[in-house]
């Protein structure tokens, strides 16, 4: 029958614990990304720590995008610095954009200053637009004016779009 409605459950911090989509009679069913709910986790500081891909049986399922679970990683400033995709046992797995892990950079001012894109062994990796990272350079009004891609090495490259930089000018 199709996606009739989705059912959110909340721990005891309001944070959402559960997502379930429901057919017209009540039962789970897989919708559009290859699963049927979602499970969610918090550390101590409510910070959201995984979500989990549920099948309508109520199992681990990989999605469309290759991976079953992604777990997030806080700096003490509470910004994610890694973001990393697992398969139904918990390993680390490259999803379908090619990559297993995303790495997150920030400036004394708190700006995220760059993203690493890294394989299951933590090694760089190009992603599917061709780079293995990509910096991020601010105006003085703390805009992003220049964005770079870089190869895994480290050099200049193309991204998908055909350019290895781009330079913003903002009008404030």
């Amino acid at each position: 029958d199709g996606l009739s409605s989705i059912v959110y459950t909340y721990d005891a911090y309001a944070n959402r614990s559960t997502e379930t989509y429901l057919d017209r009679q009540g039962n789970p069913v897989t919708g559009r990304n290859g699963y049927a709910g979602i499970a969610y986790t918090y550390d101590k500081r409510r910070r959201k720590t995984s979500q989990t891909y549920m099948g309508e049986d109520g199992q681990v399922v990989s999605g469309l995008s290759g991976y079953s679970m992604e777990s997030y990683t806080y700096n003490i400033k509470n910004q994610m610095i890694r973001l990393a995709y697992h398969d139904p046992q918990g390993n680390a797995i490259a999803m379908n954009e090619g990559y297993a892990v995303i790495e997150y950079e920030y400036d004394d001012f708190e700006r995220k200053i760059r993203e690493r894109y890294l394989n299951t062994e933590d090694e760089a990796v190009a992603c599917a637009d061709g780079y293995a990272s990509k910096a991020y350079q601010y105006d003085r009004y703390g805009y992003v004016a220049v964005e770079s891609y870089y190869d895994v090495s480290g050099n200049p490259v193309a991204c998908a779009d055909g350019y290895a930089s781009i330079r913003r000018e903002n009008d404030v």
